[in-house]
This record gives C-alpha cells, structure tokens and sequence, in this order.
C-alpha cells in the first residue's frame, strides 16, 4: 500500500478514508444551491458608504 500510494502521489490516510467511507456518503461541497449574493452585498455597500475614508472606493 505504501509503494502504491508513494508512486501515485497520494496520501495513505486519504486512501484509507475513501476505502472505509459509508456507502450513503455524499460529498457535501457539490450539488448546492448557490444562495442569492444580492442581499449581502446591499448591506456591504451600506456599511462601507457609512465610513468616510472608504467612499471613494464605493461608487454604484
């Protein structure tokens, strides 16, 4: 295994994690709906408009 691992390049640990893992995992960080930015990105303007030495970098 370590000979195997050494040559592609990976690392044991991760090899046994993927060997062992439930057969209902699922890889949380695809599949997601990516949420709506515009909200947040409103409020960030406002704070930034609210600070003096920032205005000038916050033209919209």
């Amino acid at each position: 295994m370590k000979t195997v691992c050494r040559v592609l390049g990976v690392a044991r640990s991760h090899v046994y994690e993927l060997h062992h893992r439930s057969e209902d995992w699922r890889d949380g960080r695809k599949g997601r709906t990516p949420a709506g930015d515009a909200q947040l990105l409103a409020e960030i303007r406002q704070q930034i408009s609210d600070l003096h030495s920032f205005r000038r970098l916050c033209k919209t």
